[in-house]
């Protein structure tokens, strides 16, 4: 059974994508999300324990040592013994979803997906070349963990700046994905362990306390001519015949006007 509130869930540790991030399931059903190669961004990874009940006055080993910089090839997350409903990869998506309505704010489909209809409605081609490096999960919940306050408009473009077509109200997306990573407490030895290319870190499963785990590929500062989206096109990571349209968002003010969004940074799935 769902959760009505993913963000609330108990979980054995939670994940946060911040930044500009493609994601998609790999033939093995695991979920993959590439870091995008984008000018002025910096990839992170933090892990830091946090109680969640009374029994821990104070997380039981401090902040775990996270990565800075350029980092390849992969991040692996292997949940070990997850719970029953939450083994392989599970999207929350509570109702059926449409973009212009009052959904659950936690419903996956508040993130782009760069194949549906909403976009390019077929699949593009995808180059690595475009990737910092890939976020591997095993298993979790997949959700929608923020959405933008405002509705963005859609728009394509060509070069520096839009082609001159009127954009078009698209709707609120995700800012920001969350998964929750849930290991079941009764069988020994569970727990999360992350591969990273500077080795291994394992996380036990322990109640009353769970791993916020904030992994971002975030902007210093904004751009004067797109939102980041357009650097899936630009960084090679996802290719577009010549002549077909590329898009980008523009967000609306309380005034009625529009600009280019000044925190839009995000996952982008691919269906």
């Amino acid at each position: 059974m769902e959760p009505d509130d993913p963000r609330k869930m108990r979980a054995t540790a939670k994940v946060v994508f911040r930044g500009t991030f493609l994601g998609w399931l790999n033939e093995s059903s695991e979920y993959e999300a590439a870091a995008i190669k984008c000018p002025r961004h910096d990839f992170t990874m933090t892990i830091k324990p946090v109680p969640v009940s009374a029994q821990w006055e104070e997380p039981p080993v401090p902040p775990i040592p996270g990565f800075v910089g350029e980092l390849t090839p992969t991040i692996d997350f292997t949940v070990i013994n997850p719970v029953e409903g939450c083994a392989g990869i599970t999207f929350f998506r509570p109702d059926v979803f449409e973009r212009t309505a009052e959904n659950h704010p936690c419903h996956f489909d508040w993130a782009l997906d760069l194949h549906n209809k909403e976009l390019h409605g077929e699949k593009l081609p995808v180059n690595a070349s475009g990737y910092k490096l890939i976020v591997r999960l095993n298993s979790g919940l997949i959700y929608t963990e923020r959405v933008t306050q405002r509705p963005l408009l859609r728009y394509t473009w060509d070069g520096a700046e839009h082609d001159g077509e009127e954009p078009t109200m698209f709707g609120r997306v995700a800012l920001r994905t969350g998964i929750n990573l849930v290991c079941d407490p009764q069988q020994a030895g569970s727990g999360v362990c992350v591969n990273t290319p500077a080795g291994p870190i394992w996380l036990p499963h322990l109640e009353g306390l769970r791993y916020d785990i904030t992994i971002t590929n975030d902007c210093q500062g904004s751009s004067e001519i797109g939102s980041d989206f357009r650097q899936l096109y630009l960084s090679g990571a996802v290719a577009v015949a010549r002549g077909r349209r590329k898009y980008d968002f523009y967000q609306t003010t309380g005034d009625g006007n529009y600009g280019v969004p000044q925190e839009f940074c995000t996952l982008v799935h691919r269906s």
